[in-house]
């Protein structure tokens, strides 16, 4: 399964792995030759501290490329958005206290809950992919099980 995320995403990825990959490393190498001048090494903390943070970053550089290697732009789908999707917004309201909200169901790196864009693997989408405006959904959630009824569906535009 490709990994699915917006061209804004991608980019901001980009950008980090090539930070990562360019100043990071070159900064983590000079800090590393730096500690390893200051004497034995089986006590060099700046040393032992340095080797940890470039283990770190080459475990991000590696998680990153995964991600940049097989990937679909959601910009690129063709939602028909009358379906809850990957790459719909859709209006939602809290059967049981009345609250409407909006969320924009993107992929997991473009998630921002707090800002309305949910994953399409969060609980919530999940519960609610493959169903249309009008219709009432239970969806379980980690607090419990809400009922939300559908008021619209619409394609993800930029």
């Amino acid at each position: 399964m490709p990994n699915y995320m917006t061209k804004k995403t991608y980019e901001r990825l980009q950008a980090r792995l090539k930070h990562l990959a360019q100043v990071e490393t070159f900064e983590l190498s000079k800090e590393i030759a730096v500690a390893r001048e200051k004497g034995d090494l089986r006590e060099n903390a700046e040393y032992e501290m340095a080797k940890h943070k470039q283990a770190l970053v080459m475990t991000e550089i590696g998680e990153l490329k995964g991600k940049l290697v097989d990937f679909q732009f959601i910009e690129d789908l063709r939602v028909p958005g009358d379906r809850v999707s990957l790459g719909t917004v859709i209006q939602l309201k809290d059967v049981g206290t009345g609250e409407e909200f909006s969320y924009t169901i993107l992929g997991p790196e473009d998630s921002d809950a707090d800002n309305g864009t949910i994953s399409f693997q969060s609980p919530l989408a999940k519960g609610l992919i493959g169903q249309k405006a009008g219709q009432e959904v239970t969806v379980s959630l980690p607090g419990g099980s809400k009922k939300i009824k559908i008021l619209s569906v619409k394609p993800y535009k930029i």
